[in-house]
């Protein structure tokens, strides 16, 4: 019977705690939108950036443009995808923690395939370069890449 009691006015203090004046919710939804916009930015200026001075985007006709993939997909699924996942789950306070979890893994799953997709891109357009392919992994970039997706493999 203390324990419940206990947990009790411990539950209580942690929702008194948590609740917010005026003023927080202000800041609070400006630092959501400032995130929002520059999660989105950076996949619009990657995406800008590609179209507008490389040409665009091909797979295995054009290994050039191929590689064009490899920007954008790591942006969008790295930065942009789990930067909703994280931003989401800590913004919906207000739903059902299993549909907050199921949106969390929605955007994680998203993620996967753009990352999966920019990987195959670069090592495809490398080993199809002509005259000669482009050896893989040969720089401190493409090892911190492979780094950070096994990270991010082990955490999903």
């Amino acid at each position: 019977m203390a324990g419940n009691l206990k947990m009790h006015k411990t539950h209580r203090h942690y929702q008194e705690e948590n609740q917010w004046s005026c003023g927080s919710w202000i800041e609070y939804t400006l630092v959501v939108v400032l995130a929002s916009i520059l999660l989105l930015g950076a996949l619009a200026l990657t995406l800008f950036w590609i179209l507008q001075y490389h040409g665009g985007f091909a797979w295995r006709e054009n290994p050039d443009k191929q590689f064009n993939l490899h920007p954008v997909l790591m942006v969008a699924g790295f930065i942009t995808f789990s930067g909703f996942s994280v931003l989401l789950y800590r913004i919906c306070r207000c739903c059902r923690r299993i549909y907050v979890k199921l949106l969390h893994t929605v955007f994680h799953a998203l993620a996967i395939p753009c990352v999966a997709v920019g990987f195959l891109a670069v090592l495809d357009s490398h080993n199809l370069k002509q005259p000669s392919p482009i050896p893989n992994f040969y720089s401190l970039h493409s090892w911190i890449g492979l780094v950070c997706m096994g990270l991010f493999a082990i955490q999903v």
